[in-house]
């Protein structure tokens, strides 16, 4: 059973083709989260994020958890411009 298990789990694994997949599929002028960061960003700087993406997959499936950055939240207000002037 413990085989059948590690071997589900391995299976579920991110590879780096499917996250450099997704990265490139992003489109280009719109940014997927709440970075600002649009697709042309990441595809950009595709080599850099690919390992650091890859390696916060592997630990977040090692260790059951999110990292705690993943858990705060920023607001920011943005003043609209009044187009009454």
């Amino acid at each position: 059973a413990k085989t059948h298990t590690k071997r589900n789990r391995q299976n579920r694994s991110i590879s780096i083709k499917y996250i450099e997949s997704i990265i490139n599929n992003l489109p280009k002028q719109k940014a997927p989260g709440s970075d600002g960061c649009t697709g042309k960003f990441y595809q950009t700087f595709i080599e850099e994020i690919l390992s650091i993406l890859y390696n916060l997959f592997q630990r977040t499936e090692a260790e059951g958890l999110l990292p705690n950055s993943f858990y705060e939240v920023s607001c920011y207000l943005v003043p609209k411009s009044d187009k009454r002037h």
